[in-house]
């Protein structure tokens, strides 16, 4: 028998074996097969890899060895070459001898027919076997020359055969084993495929079993796709039904609070009714024979409608009873208006009674024959006081009702606006369970036509198990869609009648102190201590030039630099954007201080830290780097538009980290290790990052506008406040431009008036993009040469292509800063401030002074300090440096700078 156990309001039904278990099974096992080949195959793979790697360095030593050869056989040739010019210069010493050896036969042919000796010796007897010999003598030099280099060649094309010999067979083995690979690789292909289609397969039984399983464990699925609970659901669905109804009570609550009030305000004016007639009418006294004093009409309209009530309630309150309690048939009120103003409005009938003693006591008669008096006009001038303030009173509370009333509309739309959405989610729930559950029917109908091949038994058990099923399915769809959707629609329900009670809460108060100022409290974090540095006044620079010089020192951010702000804003931008998630790397080519920051702020996010940067930076950058535990990449420093470019570089990182995210979420395997038979094959992978990384960004500080909102919205609102509003001119050097561009268009919105000033170092095109309109010539174009070996001495400023945070900046002009200044200048504070400030400091110090000089005394001018010296010791402070770059300082005061 089919059982069921009810738990809460839904039955959950119980059946025996599955055939979808059992055929779940099944496919997992041929899966786990599937799997164990594939595992063979890549480890055969891995081996074949080996092997490759093995040959292409044997073909490398190969190619080096066949290059030797050939620059052998060019040294070869040369010296032929030699030996052909000296055999042509041979054989023109021999035509030249030859001519000389003619003029002198001739010569002596000349004097042999002038002698008539007959026992003269021919010349010709002489000449003709040295002759011979020296042809012979030649012959044999040649021969000798030519046999050498033969020998030579001939040994040098037996290399060249024994190397063309190895060659072909080591690629005839290559050949051989890119034949296997392909091989593999296409058995691969077809058993990924094959896993491809099971996976297919058991993902869409999992889909069946797992909502099968799913009810039998008692277990539910948020919004998240997470597996909660039932207990857990119920016990949040309890507390959200509780925090409705609490809502529902405090409206109840506020409704009759304002009935309340509106009975009172209905009160007070029948006494202000009642005290007019009274006026109308004319008041007067009378005096008893016991002296005690009776007013003859304001006595009858207390007694009919209780206009001065002896009530103490009216008088005196405790601290018990509640507030806007007026008298016992008036519910309480919980509004701090409506007791003061009870409070008021007793204290105005306490002072009528007052006076109405006051004035009998004063004017009490000696006879009882004296008859009836009017009331005299100070009475009755006190008297129209008094109704004066209550009016006011009741047009207070008219004007409170209404904003009450007005308020308590809202809130009731919105109810009625949240309860049409729960209709209509509820409708919709049902719609969309019918047509699940009429799918599921008409899908088991057809699986069991398709099955009829079994005996009638067999149908019957079919017939069971499939109305079994769908009972299931359609009690998990339900009771797993129609809680979740209720879940999220109680939750969004609640959400906005809690805020609506809390705005309605806080419109109501009236508080009779003043409110406190914001006490300094501790911070939470890391994160909180960014920002907020303080904007200090540099006393030598104002001094000497007559201006108000301030400087934001950036320096005593946690990260030692202004670049803690733009690392907090990338990567909040980047996890609220889902670019970035926890545990992920973040990856930034950078000249120091950026990356600092980021390996800073990256670990309080739950992030890690990959940095590119080139070899000519400080090096104390780079083990600050690495103390804050970011992986430190050096390159060399080449132009932008080469591929190794240190930000290119950072790019490409960030790509290969994704890329491994995204095939460890395709293969869902976190290790890249594989098991056979109890042993471990360990994956060949030559990449920078590790298999279980979550996922690269390039923070790409120079693009990405993160940066320049950070300042926009930040540093320059900082700086306005701590001004005052009172600056007339800002000043920086640019790199990324975030810092200036942020910083001068939020100035400048604020006050046009404000002049915002770029100060460029030796080798950035900035100051003639800035002043003339042309950034670079074609030959000074950064895609046209290499980084210069030394441009400056400044690190982090300066730059030959515009970016697009510098391009948000306004400017109202620039000036190009030296060395020298920068070195000279940071001396300078630190002999006469104590600043112990690093070279794009310095140099925002020089642009600050050369503002000042350019607009005169009485001015303010703020500059930012971005780093501390402290990263800049080996170089910017080291004094064997400077000597050896000719920018020893030497200067006692300002005489450094030209004016501007």
């Amino acid at each position: 028998m089919v059982g069921f156990d009810e738990f809460g309001e839904n039955k959950v039904y119980f059946s025996p074996p599955d055939p979808v278990a059992l055929e779940l099974n099944r496919l997992q096992d041929q899966l786990k097969e599937k799997e164990r080949e594939l595992g063979a195959a890549n480890s055969e793979i891995k081996a074949l890899k080996a092997t490759e790697i093995l040959k292409d360095k044997a073909m490398l030593e190969l190619s080096d060895q066949v290059k030797k050869l050939d620059e052998r056989i060019r040294g070869t040739e040369k010296l032929l070459e030699d030996k052909n010019l000296e055999v042509k210069k041979l054989n023109s010493e021999k035509k030249e001898a030859l001519s000389a050896q003619f003029a002198v036969e001739a010569a002596l042919r000349r004097v042999h027919t002038a002698q008539k000796d007959e026992d003269f010796v021919f010349i010709e007897d002489i000449i003709a076997p040295l002759e011979s010999e020296i042809k012979m003598y030649k012959k044999e030099e040649e021969n000798r020359i030519l046999e050498r280099t033969n020998r030579q060649k001939v040994v040098e094309i037996e290399r060249l055969t024994d190397t063309i010999l190895e060659l072909d067979e080591s690629i005839l083995a290559s050949g051989a084993a890119a034949n296997a690979v392909r091989d593999y690789q296409r058995r691969i292909f077809e058993l990924s495929e094959e896993k491809k289609t099971l996976g297919r397969e058991l993902a869409r039984v999992k889909v069946s079993a797992n909502r099968v399983a799913t009810v039998v464990a008692n277990e539910w699925k948020e919004e998240n796709d997470k597996v909660m609970p039932v207990k857990q659901w119920l016990e949040e669905r309890r507390f959200m039904q509780g925090e409705m109804q609490r809502i529902r009570d405090k409206l109840a609550l506020a409704e009759r609070t304002a009935k309340a009030e509106a009975e009172l305000k209905e009160r007070l004016r029948l006494r202000l009714k009642t005290l007019e007639e009274g006026l109308k009418h004319g008041l007067s006294f009378s005096i008893s024979s016991n002296a005690t004093p009776i007013f003859s009409q304001v006595g009858k309209s207390e007694n009919a409608s209780g206009a001065f009530p002896r009530n103490p309630s009216l008088k005196k309150r405790s601290n018990s009873q509640p507030r806007a309690s007026c008298t016992t048939n008036v519910p309480s009120c919980t509004t701090n208006r409506t007791s003061a103003s009870n409070i008021n409005l007793t204290g105005s009938l306490k002072r009528v009674d007052s006076l109405k003693k006051t004035f009998v006591t004063e004017n009490k008669p000696t006879s009882d024959n004296d008859g009836q008096d009017l009331v005299s006009g100070y009475l009755y001038d006190r008297l129209q006081r008094e109704i004066i303030n209550i009016r006011k009173l009741l047009g207070e509370k008219d004007e409170m009702l209404n904003a009450k009333d007005d308020e308590i509309e809202v809130l009731l739309r919105k109810v009625d606006a949240v309860t049409k959405i729960m209709e209509s989610e509820s409708r919709k729930m049902r719609r969309e369970a019918a047509s699940k559950e009429k799918d599921v029917v008409s899908t088991k109908l057809e699986e069991n036509k398709q099955k009829s091949r079994n005996t009638d038994t067999s149908k019957r058990y079919e017939q069971r198990d499939s109305y079994v099923f769908t009972q299931t399915k359609t009690t998990e769809t339900t009771t797993m869609e129609l809680p979740r959707r209720a879940a999220v629609v109680a939750a969004l329900s609640a959400l906005i009648l809690s805020s609506c009670y809390c705005y309605y809460q806080y419109r109501s108060e009236n508080l009779p102190w003043k409110k406190k100022k914001k006490t300094q409290r501790p911070k939470k974090g890391l994160l909180e201590c960014i920002g907020d540095t303080p904007l200090i006044r540099i006393d030598s620079l104002s001094n000497a030039t007559g201006c108000e010089i301030l400087a934001k020192a950036e320096f005593l951010n946690p990260g030692g630099s202004v670049k803690d702000r733009v690392a907090r804003k990338i990567i909040e931008e980047a996890l609220d954007s889902g670019d970035l998630v926890r545990g992920g790397i973040v990856i930034e080519g950078s000249a120091g201080s950026t990356a600092i920051s980021l390996a800073t702020v990256a670990p309080a996010y739950g992030c890690k830290c990959h940095v590119v940067i080139p070899d000519d930076v400080a090096i104390e950058k780079s083990q600050i780097l690495e103390a804050l535990g970011a992986t430190v990449e050096r390159v060399r420093p080449v132009s932008i538009t080469h591929r190794d470019h240190f930000v290119n570089v950072a790019r490409r990182r960030a790509l290969e980290a994704t890329k491994i995210a995204s095939e460890q979420r395709e293969t869902h395997k976190s290790e890249a290790d594989v098991h056979e038979n109890g042993h471990t094959f360990q994956k060949v992978d030559h990449q920078v990052f590790t298999t279980d990384c979550k996922g690269g960004f390039f923070a790409d500080q120079f693009e990405n506008l993160a940066n320049f909102r950070a300042h926009y919205e930040w540093t320059g609102p900082e700086i306005w406040e701590q001004t005052g509003g009172y600056l007339h001119a800002f000043v920086a050097a640019a790199g990324t431009g975030g810092t200036l561009a942020g910083v001068s268009r939020f100035l400048q919105e604020k006050n046009p008036n404000v002049k915002c000033f770029l100060i460029d170092p030796p080798g950035s095109g900035l100051f003639n993009k800035v002043t003339r309109g042309v950034m670079y010539t074609k030959e000074e174009a950064e895609g046209r040469r290499l980084k210069n070996p030394f441009d400056t001495i400044t690190e982090g400023i300066g730059i030959n292509r515009l970016t697009k945070n510098f391009m948000m900046a306004k400017l109202d002009g620039a000036y190009r800063g030296t060395d020298l200044e920068a070195v000279e200048m940071s001396r300078f504070l630190l002999r006469n401030d104590g600043l112990f400030v690093g070279s794009s400091s310095a140099m925002n110090c020089v642009g600050a002074v050369r503002v000042a000089q350019t607009l005169g005394p009485g001015h303010t001018i703020v500059t930012i300090l971005c780093d501390s010296g402290m990263r800049h010791l080996s170089k910017f402070y080291n004094s064997q440096y400077l000597v050896d770059l000719g920018l020893t300082p030497s200067a006692k005061a300002l005489e450094f700078l030209v004016p501007a």
